[in-house]
């Protein structure tokens, strides 16, 4: 159906639309990312969207991209091997520790968290 401008109409019967997404404040993740960094060892923080789009991250760019990429993948993965394990489990957190690095993975629902630190 359409209306007199010739715009489509709203059934009574479709769904309303969706509530936006929660989301942190800027300032709150301002202050997290701060807080985080300030630890010792960390080297950087990245956070990504669930396409592994780099949305706020501490690291070179290229950097950026790079872990960007590699870690998103690495978490989809992870994640599908815990549900194949286990339907009604799911992925809140993966450490991954090699000689240089210590790479802190935090899924959330709209953005995974990434922290990179020294492994000592």
């Amino acid at each position: 159906h359409f209306d007199a401008r010739g715009r489509a109409e709203r059934s009574s019967l479709a769904a309303p639309p969706a509530d936006p997404p929660v989301t942190m404040a800027t300032n709150e993740v301002e202050e997290a990312v701060k807080r985080i960094n300030s630890h010792k060892g960390v080297l950087g923080i990245l956070i990504v969207n669930n396409d592994g789009i780099p949305i706020k991250t501490t690291l070179e760019p290229a950097e950026t991209v790079q872990h960007a990429a590699l870690v998103t993948h690495f978490a989809k993965k992870t994640k599908g091997v815990i549900k194949a394990l286990d339907p009604d489990n799911e992925l809140t957190f993966v450490r991954v520790r090699s000689k240089k690095h210590e790479i802190l993975i935090a899924p959330d629902v709209d953005y995974t968290l990434v922290v990179l630190q020294n492994p000592q």
